[in-house]
């Protein structure tokens, strides 16, 4: 089951590294654009994807505080963890609720920082893999706003798929019209 979990949490990283490669060719200039201040710029992508990524870790770390009181799951949970898998992924449109895991508005933000902040839930997570209790992860220890109760590896998953999903967002950005060349 360990196994399961770091299959997934290394495509999970893979996503990532794939991101740092390539913003790491873009300029701050080009990090902090924003098309207009409704929208976000492509370091807010990413520190909302840290925010989460934390809260999300944060959370489980105080959860297992308390094992006796984590529930299994069951059959509601398996199918509500594909659903989601499945949203995040397709290109139903959908307002979730972001104002937990907002970025700072209006700031411009450093690529830098943000690389090592996001290193932070990273470390923790692959943490839990190697010194957590099998028993433990396979429970209900994360909350998701829609989903509800997930074990760790659906927790794992959702941060691929959230991930996933906002580098879409990413080239939609980068192929505005107005997007800085350099």
């Amino acid at each position: 089951m360990k196994a399961a979990l770091k299959q997934t949490y290394l495509k999970l990283e893979t996503l990532k590294k794939q991101v740092i490669s390539d913003f790491d060719q873009l300029s701050e200039n080009q990090l902090n654009w924003k098309k207009d201040e409704q929208t976000w710029s492509l370091n807010q992508v990413i520190d909302h994807i840290v925010i989460s990524e934390t809260k999300s870790l944060n959370y489980i770390q105080k959860k297992i505080q308390k094992p006796e009181a984590l529930l299994k799951p069951g059959f509601k949970t398996k199918m509500y963890g594909k659903l989601l898998g499945f949203v995040m992924q397709s290109n139903i449109k959908y307002k979730a609720r972001v104002d937990i895991v907002l970025p700072a508005a209006g700031e411009s933000q450093n690529w830098e920082d943000l690389k090592t902040r996001w290193n932070v839930p990273r470390i923790a997570m692959l943490n839990l893999i190697d010194e957590g209790s099998m028993d433990v992860l396979s429970k209900l220890v994360y909350k998701h706003p829609i989903a509800g109760r997930l074990t760790y590896e659906q927790c794992l998953e959702f941060c691929r798929t959230h991930l996933m999903h906002h580098m879409k967002q990413i080239d939609r950005i980068k192929a505005e019209t107005n997007f800085p060349k350099s």
